[in-house]
């Protein structure tokens, strides 16, 4: 694998990641930018891995800690991949809201 090659691995593995975490939250991308303080533009560009926005660090460690994950996290390859259209998939999306469910529950108790 070349170098470029490599890099558009990562952005697109990071771009997807983002993408779908950010709507596992059920954010807009605007949404996701006010949250951030940055401006949408930004989060479009970190969401389409053709870009050639390089990506501060700062920024996806700030990416990461609004959306409650590791740095980690939008490195990796899931294994839950998102649809045609970037979002979770549907298994993915009613075990987050069992998850969901059952806290609320055990919070009334």
């Amino acid at each position: 694998m070349t170098r470029s090659e490599y890099l558009l691995d990562l952005r697109t593995r990071i771009a997807n990641n983002v993408r779908f975490y950010r709507h596992s939250r059920g954010w807009t991308q605007g949404q996701m930018a006010d949250e951030l303080g940055v401006a949408e533009n930004s989060i479009y560009l970190l969401e389409n891995p053709k870009s050639r926005y390089n990506v501060p660090i700062t920024t996806l460690a700030s990416v990461t800690h609004a959306l409650g994950l590791p740095l980690g996290a939008v490195l990796v390859a899931r294994e839950e991949q998102p649809n045609k259209r970037g979002k979770p998939g549907s298994s993915f999306l009613s075990h987050k809201r069992n998850e969901a469910n059952h806290e609320s529950q055990r919070q009334k108790v």
